[in-house]
């Protein structure tokens, strides 16, 4: 999820107090800050890993929080590392995660080793993850699908002015800003169909819900 910018990170901690008549909950509100050790105030995305990890993309770097306290990543501490330090997004897998800054393309962070390899250099809107494949429509209206990292195809959208692609239900599915959202099939991404829906850009983003299905 991403966070409007120059918002401050608030960690919700809940304890939950039995009584004999009722249970009760007790909330308490912590804000961290780069007083704290956050690299920035300004915080683009949150995502956990598997093992609760919270990591945590800011405008001056990436952060990793155990609850108490942060590690930070940045340029000045991680080989090859954004040149500009800002990470847009967060996209979690097992134990890779994708860095994506919207100008500088898409890093992947073994979470693990802490070693950064380098996916794309090319501007980039979004990335989608489904077990062994990735797909990344980039600024340009280039949608290109990957196996295992590996290059398997590509397709151009940008007369529809693409903004978001997913996977979703053995297909994938392209938010356009004017046209609706394309659907295509996962092998060549040709088109199978285009479902109409005015101004569905500008009032909403395209997500996948475990209960709802496609969202936009």
């Amino acid at each position: 999820m991403r966070f409007l910018a120059h918002l401050l990170l608030f960690c919700i901690l809940t304890l939950c107090v039995p009584n004999v008549r009722a249970s009760t909950i007790k909330r308490t509100t912590q804000i961290f800050t780069t007083v704290d050790g956050l690299p920035d105030n300004s915080i683009n995305d949150i995502q956990k890993d598997q093992e609760g990890y919270l990591w945590i993309a800011t405008n001056k770097g990436l952060s990793r929080f155990d609850g108490k306290s942060f590690v930070s990543f940045s340029k000045a501490n991680l080989n090859g590392f954004f040149a500009d330090d800002v990470v847009n997004e967060i996209v979690i897998d097992q134990d890779k995660i994708y860095l994506l800054s919207k100008k500088k393309g898409i890093k992947i962070l073994d979470r693990i080793k802490l070693q950064l390899t380098t996916f794309t250099n090319l501007p980039v809107l979004n990335l989608s993850v489904k077990k062994d494949q990735q797909l990344i429509l980039f600024e340009s209206g280039k949608c290109s699908l990957y196996k295992n990292l590996q290059l398997k195809t590509n397709a151009f959208f940008g007369n529809y002015l693409a903004r978001k692609a997913v996977f979703f239900d053995n297909k994938i599915y392209i938010l356009t800003e004017n046209k609706g959202v394309i659907e295509t099939d996962t092998k060549q991404l040709k088109i199978n169909k285009i479902i109409p829906a005015e101004y569905i850009y500008m009032y909403g983003n395209l997500m996948i819900s475990d209960k709802l299905g496609l969202v936009y």
